[in-house]
């Protein structure tokens, strides 16, 4: 029992370690850090207009550091809410409609040597937050079948579709998927783009698709991968969900490229500390230096039924990174208290564990279901 709590109490000091960097008053700043004044500003919105509802949400346009006027939310509507274009508030809902919520989450969460799910860590950071369809990633298990992780981990109702590559993606889904296939990356011919119609409530099937791009070349690959989609999409009117490793270090050729399918306004998924990046080094970094890794996006028709994601005593209203060492109140000089508690069965060390990838991406909805 001793070594036991030897053991756990030096894991936590490897994990406080591993967060504090940025902290550091001799740490030097990378110029590479700095903000780049040349960017793409991938939003437009007036700012003498002030407000407007955006995906659900009352929102304020303000400007930022580099002079892009974006969306920012100033009140969120519950679920039982709606914002109403007229005064600019949230308002009690009046219709009859039932609806019905799901959740999404993306992850390339694996970790070890081998890069697979059998250790454990990504795994608890799925249980945590029980999704309802999942895009993941580098979909490799030693230990057990696919069938058997997705069993132990989402459930016995739920199924999934990938495709045989060396790089596997995933598309986990507690709905039934009633059609599933893959697109081959202009780029990489290790990494496909897999996609599956699943029946979700209500009359719209939703589309969703994996992808793991590639590490550098990915900006040739994002206007392809949209046009598939587009294609896909023009066959059934779907909704539309796109999850994954988009390897991307910053946001504009995803900002350029998809918009004419996803809702790319922002604001973006945070964790409690405000961070949007996903990589695993993300606490190391100030928060103009974030390298937005992985994307969960929603085209323009079901983002408009996005709902704020509660954990806690947090209120997220576009999406959530967890970083389990942020939980922990490991990642900041001032760190809030631990708030593991919210999150069972994730343990503190999760995000940090050996070769983790990246930090999971979640975002809510809340869908009508019939009139």
């Amino acid at each position: 029992m001793k070594r036991l709590f030897i053991y756990q109490i030096l894991i936590l000091f490897l994990t406080f370690t591993a967060c504090h960097n940025e902290n550091d008053d001799n740490t030097e700043t990378n110029s590479n850090d700095t903000p780049n004044q040349d960017v793409y500003c991938y939003e437009t919105c007036d700012t003498q207009s002030l407000k407007q509802c955006v995906s659900g949400n009352v929102s304020v346009c303000e400007t930022d550091e580099n002079g892009c006027a974006h969306w920012q939310v100033s009140e969120i509507c519950a679920s039982d809410t709606v914002c109403d274009a007229t005064s600019l508030a949230c308002k009690t809902r009046t219709d009859t409609q039932t609806r019905q919520k799901i959740r999404f989450m993306a992850g390339n969460i694996t970790s070890g040597t081998y890069q697979t799910y059998d250790f454990g860590h990504g795994n608890r950071i799925f249980q945590a937050m029980a999704p309802d369809i999942v895009m993941i990633q580098e979909f490799n298990i030693k230990s057990k079948t696919r069938e058997q992780f997705v069993a132990a981990v989402f459930g016995e109702d739920f199924t999934f579709s990938m495709s045989d590559n060396n790089i596997p993606n995933g598309i986990i889904s507690r709905y039934p998927i009633v059609s599933s296939g893959f697109w081959e990356s202009n780029i990489a011919s290790s990494r496909n783009w897999d996609w599956a119609v699943i029946d979700i409530p209500g009359d719209t099937d939703l589309l969703a698709v994996s992808v793991h791009l590639h590490t550098k070349n990915n900006p040739e690959e994002i206007p392809v991968l949209t046009q598939k989609i587009q294609e896909k999409q023009a066959e059934g009117n779907y909704y539309v969900v796109i999850g994954g490793d988009f390897n991307t270090s910053k946001r504009d050729d995803v900002l350029k490229n998809m918009g004419s399918v996803f809702n790319v306004r922002g604001p973006w998924p945070i964790d409690q500390n405000g961070r949007e990046g996903t990589d695993e080094n993300r606490n190391e970094k100030p928060l103009t230096s974030q390298r937005p890794l992985d994307w969960l996006l929603f085209s323009q028709n079901l983002d408009v039924y996005e709902i704020p994601i509660q954990i806690g005593k947090h209120t997220y209203a576009d999406g959530h990174i967890l970083d389990s060492r942020v939980y922990a109140g490991l990642c900041e000089v001032h760190a809030h208290e631990n708030e593991l508690a919210d999150i069972p069965p994730v343990e503190a060390g999760d995000s940090d564990a050996e070769a983790m990838q990246h930090m999971a991406v979640i975002r809510d909805v809340m869908i009508p279901v019939e009139n």
